[in-house]
């Protein structure tokens, strides 16, 4: 996956901005998750968490707003993002 999220993000307008459909999380301990943003789609969220990955050690996930699933997630122990349907690995991921 090729992720460029600067040409991606609209420049955000207060009066206009809109809910997305993922939230990404940052997973704290056992029992706390840290919301951080939501994105549009999974494809900019994956690539949203890679960015924090780079200068953010820790567990990140992926929620569907609409139905509250984990659907997608990184381990904090290897190099990808785990789709919980497909797992894909991720190259550069930090």
């Amino acid at each position: 996956m090729k992720c460029s999220l600067k040409a991606q993000r609209p420049a955000l307008k207060a009066q206009h901005m809109k809910s997305g459909h993922y939230d990404i999380v940052r997973k704290e301990n056992k029992s706390k998750l840290l919301w951080l943003e939501s994105a549009e789609d999974l494809d900019r969220a994956k690539c949203r968490i890679k960015e924090l990955t780079s200068f953010w050690s820790g567990e990140f996930q992926v929620l569907d707003q609409e139905n509250h699933q984990l659907v997608a997630a990184t381990d904090p122990q290897s190099d990808f993002i785990g789709n919980t349907l497909e797992r894909e690995k991720l190259r550069n991921l930090r």
